[in-house]
């Protein structure tokens, strides 16, 4: 029908030939959507980018209570959900979930059996796969900001628990933290840590494992620094290193050695199968396979099987304790093996009671001790020279061993083991901390509270630093952890001054960051908060929640992003991956790049070059690109020896793939009727046409892979053409067109064969 037109178009059941108006309602379009006002290009956002928006009113998103997803190849990559609070965003898989939270953050990873959980508002997942953050209860409140940086099959199930990366790792505590490694749990209890290692657990308040095999710090404030099959079930108790120590006791220390047991409160076990069993109990064992323990409260003990020597070392044979030099009693005297005391030097009479050389007999523990009975401290010393002090404080005494100036003044609880030198002495300057032995060492801050930065611990070495609460710097030279829970393993040169960071060994490595690890290497850094470096030399890990596992002068700048190693590697895009290789960049976002010199500088672009000295770029957002000049293979099939038995390669310089044909790789041959073959061919339509991918303007000309499967029965898939069938149709049908031309050639022979022998018949008349 026309209005105001007398030729309407074919197939038009309106043409108005003027402009129509609807008075109310609108226009409803086929879809049945409706139209109440006319589209102008201020009302939406182009193709090509807009000019003059105002951010106050101009916005990319919903005005009601809808999420918004964004999608690549129809698939979602990043889900921003409205919630009554602060929204929620979702990266990575498109089964993540955030289980309908307020303010989470699931920035990527996951995969199909292995996507990201989170239940509680403000939980954060950096990457990886299978990761939970939230107790999964119908309370989203009640574990809130719960943080997984990445790994696999990580769980930050509490409140403010963190689990840095690593696989299999759990934080069931509030505030707990796992660094890394593998099955390590920060249990139950708050403020719990395990930096990494394998099995690890840090059960209660407070609790820390540095590494190491299978440690359990099980009691509140208790430190385990490494080792193998170490427990600390006593509060504030301290384990070093070694294999199978315990420290049921409160504030009781191994400082490592094998088989050690401190279980009274404020006891030291070192050495092999020493056992402090009582309060105060001080316990060195030797070598000797066999237990060694105290028998009361408050002891020293000490088993030397080749001797003791003060200002000797070397003990007479069978002398317990061999002294070059005066032995005073400045009260008390000296008891002797028959148990008479001696007070003053005797010349034949009777003594007073005293300590015998030989052992007393009939003591007893209640009124008997080596020590001081008033508030002066019990000095030990080798050669005139002071070799352990037990000073009496307000509080828990204080254990000072080894060179005369080392000191815990002003503090309470402290152990120096030993170690120390003139200039160079161990210092302790807050309360609980703990130097086992090495120079130059120290704990706490030189700020005159020494309650302030508590329970520093140094296993040894050299110029050491533990100056944060709850630090410990296991050994090496000059190492550091500067800060609130840090830990710096051993090596020279390390600093993990950021809280909770950790740095285990190497050289010169710098963990500023908080949550931050650095395994190992040299001059590695980690500027990005949960940053991961494993090894290697030079590299910096400055993204968020980022992981290099090793190489050389590797830069990551993109959050979640992972370099595995290699040389030269910058992942700069947001969830970036370069596996290894040599000057590879991954510029876009959840880009990948590898081999030597790739380029993924779009955003989802897959680079990998070859060996060849030269930069390889991506051409497009979410293009795949090869530079193989050696070649390259698919194989989809194998025989019992793993040899190939289908597939294509591209040679060398070739344009195109090589499909595998060998006799010996075929079966069931039958014999083709190639004209049959021809006239199913002629019967099949070849036609131009483009792809409904692809622009119109690019045209291409065949048949449909419908078609040649229905003539032919030949193929995997009727949408698909197998070049291989494609070439076999052609070939078939040239034959039969051959012969078929063969077949003719002849008759027209016979004929004019027969044309000719008329013909001279005729001439003949």
């Amino acid at each position: 029908m026309g209005i105001n037109i007398v030729s309407p178009l074919a197939g038009v059941l309106l043409d108005v030939n003027g402009m129509i108006y609807s008075r109310a309602g609108g226009y409803m379009f086929p879809d049945g959507s409706i139209q109440t006002t006319a589209f102008v290009a201020g009302n939406s956002w182009l193709l090509n980018g807009n000019a003059g928006t105002n951010p106050g009113v101009n916005f990319v998103g919903t005005t009601d209570n809808q999420a918004l997803e964004v999608k690549v190849n129809n698939t979602r990559v990043l889900r921003m959900e409205p919630t009554a609070g602060t929204p929620t965003i979702v990266g990575g898989y498109v089964n993540n979930t955030s289980g309908g939270t307020q303010g989470g953050f699931i920035g990527g990873g996951g995969m199909a059996g292995n996507t990201h959980q989170m239940s509680d508002h403000f939980g954060t997942i950096g990457g990886g796969m299978g990761n939970i953050t939230g107790d999964g209860d119908a309370d989203p409140t009640t574990a809130r900001y719960a943080t997984v940086g990445g790994g696999q099959n990580n769980l930050a199930r509490v409140a403010r628990s963190t689990v840095a990366g690593g696989y299999n790792n759990r934080a069931l505590g509030p505030e707990g933290f796992v660094g890394g490694g593998s099955d390590n749990v920060a249990g139950g209890g708050a403020n719990t840590t395990v930096a990494g290692g394998h099995e690890n657990q840090a059960q209660t308040t407070a609790a820390t494992v540095g590494g190491g095999w299978k440690n359990i710090a099980a009691g509140q404030w208790s430190v385990i620094a490494g080792g193998e099959l170490n427990q600390s079930p006593g509060f504030y108790s301290a384990i070093g290193g070694g294999k199978e120590n315990q420290t049921p006791g409160t504030y009781a220390t191994v400082p490592g050695g094998a088989g050690n047991v401190a279980r009274g409160d404020y006891s030291l076990a070192a050495g092999q199968q020493a056992q402090a069993l009582h309060k105060g109990a001080f316990v060195w064992a030797d070598s000797q396979p066999a237990p060694f323990a105290s028998t009361n409260q408050d002891q020293f003990l000490v088993r030397a099987g080749r001797g003791v020597g003060i200002n000797t070392n070397a003990p007479i044979a069978g002398v317990t304790l061999d002294v070059a030099g005066m032995i005073r009693s400045s009260a008390g005297g000296y008891m002797f093996p028959d148990g008479t005391i001696q007070t003053t030097a005797a010349f034949g009479g009777p003594v007073a009671p005293a300590w015998l050389l030989a052992g007393n007999l009939g003591t007893n523990p209640a009124v008997d001790y080596l020590g001081t009975g008033d508030a002066n401290p019990l000095v030990i010393k080798v050669n005139a020279t002071k070799a352990l002090e037990i000073l009496p404080t307000l509080g828990t005494p204080n254990l000072v061993g080894g060179d005369i100036g080392n000191t815990a003044a002003l503090t309470q609880g402290s152990v120096i083991g030993g170690g120390g030198t003139a200039g160079a002495n161990n210092v302790i300057y807050d309360n609980f901390g703990a130097i086992v032995g090495g120079d130059t060492n120290t704990t706490g801050t030189n700020d005159g509270n020494p309650t302030g930065d508590p329970y520093g611990f140094v296993g040894g070495g050299q110029g050491n630093l533990a100056s944060g609460g709850w630090t410990a710097v296991a050994g090496g030279l000059k190492n550091i952890a500067g800060s609130m829970q840090s830990f710096v393993g051993g090596g020279a040169y390390n600093q993990a001054i950021g809280p909770a960071s950790a740095i285990p060994g190497g050289n010169e490595n710098f963990a500023p960051a908080p949550l931050s690890f650095i395994g190992g290497g040299q001059a590695n850094q980690t500027p990005g908060p949960n940053a991961t470096i494993g090894g290697g030399n030079g590299n910096v890990g400055a993204g968020p929640h980022s992981f290099i596992g090793g190489g050389q002068a590797n830069v990551i700048q993109g959050a979640s992003s992972v370099i595995g190693g290699g040389n030269g590697n910058q992942a700069m895009g947001l969830a970036s991956t370069i596996p290894g290789g040599q000057m590879n960049l991954a510029n876009g976002n959840y880009s990948f790049a590898a081999g030597q010199q790739a380029q993924a500088t779009n955003h989802g672009s897959f680079v990998w070059a070859d060996s060849q000295p030269f930069p390889f770029a991506s051409a497009a957002v979410d293009d795949w690109s090869v530079r193989s000049v050696g070649g390259a293979r698919f194989v989809s099939a194998i025989n019992a020896l793993g040899n190939p038995t289908a597939g294509v390669r591209l040679p060398p310089g070739g344009n195109a793939w090589l499909v595998l044909s060998d006799r010996n790789m075929k079966s069931n041959f039958e014999t083709v009727d190639s004209k049959d073959v021809l006239e199913r061919l002629v019967s099949i339509p070849i036609q131009k046409w483009n792809y409904n991918t692809q622009d119109p303007s690019i045209r291409h000309i065949g048949p449909m892979a419908q078609d040649l499967a229905s003539a032919f029965a030949v193929g995997e898939d009727e949408k698909y053409i197998n070049p291989s069938d494609a070439d076999g149709v052609s070939m078939a049908a040239i034959q039969g067109l051959y012969q078929m031309v063969k077949e003719r050639d002849q008759r027209i022979e016979q004929l004019e064969a027969r044309l000719a022998a008329m013909e001279a018949k005729l001439n003949g008349k």
